[in-house]
């Protein structure tokens, strides 16, 4: 298959190949890639694209030159995330090297194709935003139900001395003693962790008896 029209046809291409299983079968990528005129061609085998370990990608990456042309057969193949496309076409175009992609026809040395991938850029700009967004709406749903994001409360003397003495108290709220769900949303730790304190605290009591 020849490579989508571009200013500079005598370029040196080198091309990318990426399986996700072992077991899957590269050729047909291979034979795109050498149809397309790659001077020199690397696969990854078993890899996933959304790994930061791919060792014949980050050889191929090394070895381009300004003015190389990195070539395959889909976007897809240089990795899952939008945002590390955006961030991959700016580190090659600052580099002076193009990107192609044979089954979509884009030709970042080609104005539509720099338009292409600076929609990708864009794409992966509110792609983040909705992540933020809806981990945010996470965290609050959360809170909403007694528990708090971020790390655990760490558990020291002081914050198990005070569950045990809630735990024996009553709740201003409730009128009751303190049950272990409500103490879990006061402390900021999980319903879990609370029982684990009380059932040392009186296995320790039941010891000192």
């Amino acid at each position: 298959m020849p490579l989508p029209s571009s200013p500079d046809d005598v370029a040196v291409r080198l091309g990318y190949a990426r399986v996700s299983t072992a077991d899957q079968n590269a050729d047909l990528q291979i034979h795109a890639l050498e149809e397309a005129g790659c001077h020199a061609i690397w696969t990854d085998k078993g890899v996933s694209g959304t790994t930061m370990k791919r060792p014949e990608f980050e050889a191929c990456l090394k070895a381009l030159q300004p003015g190389n042309v990195l070539v395959v057969w889909k976007l897809d193949r240089l990795g899952r995330k939008l945002s590390g496309l955006a961030s991959l076409y700016d580190d090659l175009a600052a580099r002076g090297v193009g990107i192609v992609s044979l089954s979509e026809g884009i030709d970042t040395r080609t104005q539509m194709g720099k338009v292409m991938m600076q929609m990708a850029g864009i794409f992966a700009e509110v792609e983040h935003e909705l992540i933020l967004e809806r981990t945010r709406a996470g965290l609050e749903a959360a809170r909403r139900k007694g528990h708090k994001g971020g790390r655990p409360r760490k558990i020291n003397k002081l914050l198990i001395r005070d569950i045990v003495r809630d735990r024996e108290s009553i709740n201003p709220e409730t009128g009751r003693r303190w049950t272990i769900s409500a103490l879990a949303k006061k402390y900021g730790v999980s319903v879990a962790t609370i029982s684990r304190v009380l059932t040392a605290e009186n296995e320790r009591s039941d010891e000192d008896r």
